[in-house]
């Protein structure tokens, strides 16, 4: 299936501002770029690197006064459903391998511990595992509406949860807050497959 995906940055900055954008998709994953364009206008020079993540960066300086940053591709998804694991289970906090209690913190966009009591209001009663997992994302995908222009680059989950309203990222920092704040609140927590 082709997919065409894409994204505008407009924004006007008193002084030259430096920037790390990252809205190309990683080359590790199972789509194929058919065509892709980075186009900044004015131009400026830019560069890419790898994060710690494997996550394509691009850095870039953003000249003084209006610019607008434009990413637009065609992606060959393969036509399959994401795999589904009705028995995978929630791994107690205690029993989680060391190396990924870093992903289970509160952040900067996902502050799970202003959101804890609220999660386990919410999804306390709910089956443990894939089930608690998919209520989380069902929820926010009926209680949130998608709207441009309601979410700016400080937006948090938190604000997200409040004004019911975000953008693609602002689902997904919402449900991974979620998901995080069962861990935060000492619970039974993340959901594997394996």
């Amino acid at each position: 299936m082709r997919v065409r995906v894409g994204c505008e940055f407009v924004q006007r900055a008193e002084n030259r501002v430096p920037a790390i954008v990252q809205v190309e998709p990683r080359p590790d994953t199972v789509t194929k770029l058919a065509r892709s364009s980075l186009d900044n206008q004015p131009p400026a020079p830019s560069a890419t690197y790898f994060d710690g993540f494997g996550n394509l960066c691009r850095r870039l300086t953003f000249p003084a006064g209006p610019s607008t940053l434009r990413y637009d591709a065609l992606v060959d998804i393969p036509p399959v459903e994401d795999p589904v694991d009705l028995t995978a289970e929630e791994i107690p906090a205690e029993q989680l391998p060391s190396e990924t209690l870093l992903f289970t913190l509160p952040s900067r966009f996902c502050p799970s511990d202003e959101l804890g009591t609220v999660a386990f209001e919410l999804f306390a009663g709910v089956k443990p595992g894939w089930s608690r997992v998919q209520a989380i994302c069902d929820w926010v995908h009926d209680a949130v509406a998608f709207g441009y222009g309601t979410s700016g680059p400080t937006t948090t989950a938190s604000h997200v949860f409040e004004s019911r309203k975000g953008v693609c990222r602002d689902f997904a920092h919402l449900m991974v807050t979620f998901c995080r704040a069962r861990i935060g609140r000492g619970r039974d927590a993340l959901s594997t497959s394996q």
